[in-house]
């Protein structure tokens, strides 16, 4: 998800964060974008695909600090 709204210009999370500073205009493009997202992962499930993931998109669990 957050690789397909990074194409709205959106860095997207598993939840959505919410602010007053938000306006109608960046809430409108979120949720066009949002829903595109949903559509194309609900295209995948109807057909009973599995959505296309690429080694660099899978999180490693085993991630560990950046710094020494």
């Amino acid at each position: 998800m957050t690789r397909e709204m990074l194409k709205y210009k959106i860095l997207a999370n598993n939840a959505p964060a919410v602010t007053m500073s938000y306006t109608f205009k960046k809430l409108k493009i979120y949720e066009t974008g949002i829903n595109e997202v949903f559509k194309k992962i609900s295209t995948y499930i109807n057909k009973n695909k599995k959505i296309p993931l690429s080694k660099k998109d899978i999180r490693l669990s085993n991630f560990g600090r950046l710094t020494g």
